[in-house]
């Protein structure tokens, strides 16, 4: 629109300004000299003289008003025409480069982050995944790329759409998943440990502050959006929208782990589209599976992990009816 409006004003000067530029000059400079050479010629030559004069600046005024004009406005006209094929397109191409949908998996650690991935990049979607911004920073920012607030950035200006996804899941089940996963990193000799002692060094370093991050927290905050304080438990997701002055929507999501079997269901009433879920990084399919199951069947849940944790805990409260946090409370109590 603005190159547009510059255009007009500036092409029409010009062309004006210099056709009167060279009107001006040779009007001028043309009859001084052409009555100059006439004054000294005709006094040798009275009869050839004006006759060649008068033929040459014919001559010349022709030439003159035949060519001035026609390469003015065949400038001006092809200028018109570059400018009238030029803009459009690059309206059309600025169009065309606002992509539908961007999918960030800003999802906590084993609550279903890798088939949130899968499942989005195999329907098409164009995806990214992290568990925070710092995290990506940290551990999955190749060297000289893009830093996760530059893609950000990015994505919000390309794309119509950019979707926030992340998932709850129950905090002790949640923590032994992510203390089973690092394992090897820990004990590289697990397989020939007890689960007395794996269950010991779990309390002692790890129950209390092992995944206790939720990384919708810090997108919404990020961008000034409130947190979520209920759940609607009758959709089975919590979704809001931030309508952005580019266009762009911004569309945050919390899920429920416990509700992964439905998934598809959720995500195509959620996107708008069929949507097909590709279950991925399961437990069931790891060395230490047969470790893993023992843990669970074996392990109690400290008293003081409930009484000064659990019950206090306002994601826990926030993602479970009334109903169902006393029965967890109650099933984890039974154990201690």
């Amino acid at each position: 629109m603005n190159n547009c409006i510059l255009h007009e004003e500036k092409v029409p000067d010009e062309s004006e300004n210099t056709q009167e530029k060279e009107d001006l000059d040779y009007e001028e400079k043309v009859p001084d000299e052409s009555e100059n050479t006439e004054e000294k010629e005709d006094l040798d030559y009275e009869e050839k003289v004006p006759d060649e004069s008068e033929n040459t600046q014919e001559k010349e005024d022709l030439d003159y008003e035949e060519k001035v004009p026609d390469e003015s406005e065949n400038t001006e006209e092809k200028e018109d025409l570059d400018y009238e094929e030029k803009v459009p397109d690059e309206s059309e191409n600025t169009q065309e480069k606002k992509l539908d949908d961007f999918v960030f998996v800003f999802c906590g650690g084993k609550c279903g982050t890798s088939t949130l991935f899968q499942t989005f990049k195999n329907n098409g979607y164009d995806t990214l995944v992290t568990h925070g911004l710092e995290y990506y920073n940290n551990h999955l920012r190749s060297e000289n790329s893009r830093s996760i607030t530059e893609i950000l950035e990015d994505t919000s200006n390309e794309y119509k759409n950019v979707y926030f996804f992340d998932s709850y899941r129950t905090p002790i089940e949640r923590k032994i998943s992510s203390f089973f996963q690092n394992i090897h990193l820990t004990f590289p000799n697990y397989n020939e440990l007890s689960t007395d002692y794996l269950i010991n060094y779990f309390d002692k370093n790890l129950l209390k502050d092992i995944e206790e991050v939720h990384p919708i927290d810090e997108m919404l905050t990020y961008y000034n959006v409130p947190l979520f304080k209920t759940f609607d438990f009758s959709k089975g997701y919590n979704i809001i929208t931030q309508k952005c002055s580019n266009g762009t929507n911004k569309i945050f999501v919390k899920l429920l782990f416990k509700d992964i079997h439905i998934w598809d269901k959720i995500l195509t009433e959620i996107m708008g589209k069929q949507i097909i879920l590709y279950n991925e990084n399961l437990s069931k399919n790891k060395n230490y599976y047969k470790l893993y199951n023992e843990f669970k069947k074996k392990y109690k849940v400290p008293k003081w992990y409930i009484d000064n944790y659990l019950i206090n805990d306002i994601n826990f409260k926030i993602y479970n009816n009334k109903k169902d946090q006393d029965e967890y409370i109650k099933k984890h109590s039974s154990n201690c």
